[in-house]
């Protein structure tokens, strides 16, 4: 026994000891100071993937590692700003790049959604219904009518169906994308991109190949458009907002061309609006087609062609008397004791219609009887482009993309559903500040809650310093939670941008030695 015990102290105790000394070393290395906070500080989840989701936006890469920074898709409708001055690679890096992730998920989801219908199709649970595009969710209608069931049974049958392609369209959702631009440049590229992938889309063009023919999938952008289907108080309510979007548009080119004078700007916008609710309440009927700002230019420019619309507007609103204000308003200011008056204090309102609707391109995309449906493209999840040509004029290309992102805004804002039932849409904006208007503030602070990520691109901010009514939206703009910034940016830029990125404590250690000879009377060593 006291030989296996001495046996057991030669081989264990080196054995302990080592470890012991090991475990000393460690102890040192893990609680030094150095080490102790990334330790406390580190977590499992850092290193581990999130879940992806489908529109997860990846186009920036950490400059160290390499890999894709990835901005989750609930995160994108917080918004992302793009600020670089000309020549960067705004739309080649950043917006291209995002717009072709979108459509290769956009396709994904299509098929799915596609793959789904045809099983409900083949159980006979709906039926297609064909409109000219590729099927979606949209263009099947539910299969109620089996023999054997009764009324109320086949209603139950149609709640229950349409609740299955309900779950089906936010189960794979194909989310739309619209894209707006000052030039063809870009909006082209999108086109290409979508012929690539067999995705239908509408383009807002109102440049000509070289052959003078229109672009394929060319679409017009009529103003004062209202679907068929449309009435009763939806119709009507519609209406106002048009008549105001269109008033909306025409004070923002009046106040393009210098400070307007505020009693002739509210006088102006008044005739207007009134002057837009008649013709789009009475040209389908008087002329069997969609009323267009030619026939606003119409009676603007001779009031004597008021009479017959006016007579029209009496018959329809007999007994509702919900446009009393506008017959009311036409008949003591623009045909009666008012007219001299009008007449003149309109004029500078008729020059700039009339020369709003002097390029033949731009006329003939406003006054299309085939004209784009803002509500539906957010509804089916459609891509669309729209080119407003800043080549054509500051004046007919800011008119042409301030009706189009007015127009969308509206639509947005009245997108039915909430915030878990409706679809995403992306929203992709190059030259943003072209279109400064005070109601761009609301596509930052709104657009959220229905589902409508913003994508802008500036040069520099202080493009946003045109006039007194946009200033503010500098501060709104800079509310986006995901800024790309890029090189050659504004004295201003770079300021504000430095005080985003904030500060870093950097503490700064300093060891030395401190001593004095032997032969001092107080000798000392620190």
């Amino acid at each position: 026994d006291m030989v296996v015990t001495l046996g057991r102290i030669c081989v264990e105790l080196p054995v302990c000891a080592v470890l012991l000394f090991t475990a000393w070393k460690l102890k040192a290395i893990f609680f030094s100071e150095k080490n102790l906070e990334p330790i406390l500080s580190y977590k499992v989840s850092h290193n581990l993937e999130p879940k992806k989701e489908i529109y997860d936006l990846r186009i920036v890469r950490d400059i160290n590692s390499g890999k894709y920074v990835t901005v989750a898709e609930k995160d994108r409708f917080l918004h992302f700003l793009c600020d670089g001055s000309s020549g960067t690679g705004k739309t080649s890096s950043t917006i291209l790049p995002a717009i072709r992730d979108d459509l290769d998920a956009h396709c994904r989801m299509e098929d799915k959604q596609l793959e789904a219908l045809k099983e409900m199709e083949e159980r006979g649970e709906i039926f297609y219904v064909s409109h000219g595009r590729k099927p979606g969710i949209g263009d099947f209608l539910p299969a109620v009518h089996e023999k054997g069931l009764k009324e109320p049974d086949t209603e139950a049958r149609e709640t229950r169906i349409r609740d299955k392609l309900n779950e089906l369209a936010l189960l794979y959702p194909v989310a739309g994308i619209t894209v707006l631009a000052p030039d063809d440049s870009l909006t082209d590229d999108v086109c290409r991109l979508c012929e690539a992938r067999g995705i239908s889309y509408n383009r807002i063009d109102p440049t000509r190949l070289l052959d003078g023919r229109r672009k394929e999938n060319s679409i017009g952008m009529n103003p004062f458009y209202l679907r068929g289907e449309m009435n009763g108080e939806d119709k009507n309510q519609l209406i106002v907002k048009k008549a105001v979007i269109f008033a909306d548009v025409m004070q923002a080119i009046t106040e393009l061309k210098g400070k307007s004078d505020s009693y002739f700007s509210g006088v102006n916008r008044q005739m207007i609006a009134n002057l837009a609710i008649l013709v789009m309440l009475t040209v389908p009927a008087l002329r069997q087609r969609q009323a267009t700002p030619m026939d606003l230019q119409e009676v603007i420019n001779d009031f004597d062609k008021l009479k017959a619309p006016l007579a029209k507007l009496k018959e329809l609103d007999r007994g509702s008397n919900q446009f009393q204000f506008v017959m009311k308003y036409i008949e003591s200011d623009l045909l009666g004791a008012g007219r001299p008056k009008m007449e003149d204090q309109s004029r500078g309102t008729r020059n700039i219609i009339n020369e709003f609707l002097l390029m033949p391109y731009n006329r003939e995309v406003f006054c299309s009887q085939e004209s784009i449906d803002f509500d539906r493209i957010l509804e089916n999840g459609e891509v669309t482009v729209c080119n407003y040509n800043l080549a054509a004029g500051d004046t007919d290309a800011t008119a042409f993309g301030l009706f189009f992102l007015l127009s969308f805004n509206n639509a947005v804002l009245s997108r039915p559903g909430t915030e878990h039932t409706r679809i995403p849409h992306f929203f992709y904006v190059d030259e943003l500040p072209v279109l400064i208007h005070p109601s761009i503030e609301k596509n930052f602070s709104l657009f959220r809650k229905y589902r409508v990520a913003m994508f802008v691109a500036i040069q520099t901010l202080d493009q946003m310093e045109k006039n007194e009514i946009t200033k503010y939206l500098k501060g709104v703009i800079l509310g986006c939670a995901h800024i790309l910034v890029f090189g050659r940016s504004s004295i201003t830029d770079m300021e504000i941008f430095s005080k985003f990125a904030g500060v870093r404590d950097e503490v700064e250690e300093e060891r030395g030695i401190t001593q004095t000879a032997l032969s001092d009377v107080s000798t000392r060593l620190t």
